[in-house]
């Protein structure tokens, strides 16, 4: 990763610093790779359930 005094400063910068500051969770996240991989081998797709959200 890049020291963040070296990263240039562009539109999209701005955004993102303003993402970070108001939607970044500061607590530990919860990592969904072994439910994801206990779905697929259990023959429930990921896809399936995001593709039909709409329905």
């Amino acid at each position: 990763m890049l020291n963040e005094s070296t990263l240039i400063h562009t539109l999209f910068r701005e955004v993102y610093e303003s993402f970070r500051l108001e939607c970044w969770a500061n607590e530990p996240y919860t990592d969904i790779e072994p439910v994801a991989c206990f779905n697929s081998s259990m023959q429930f797709s990921v896809s399936f359930k995001i593709s039909h959200l709409g329905s």
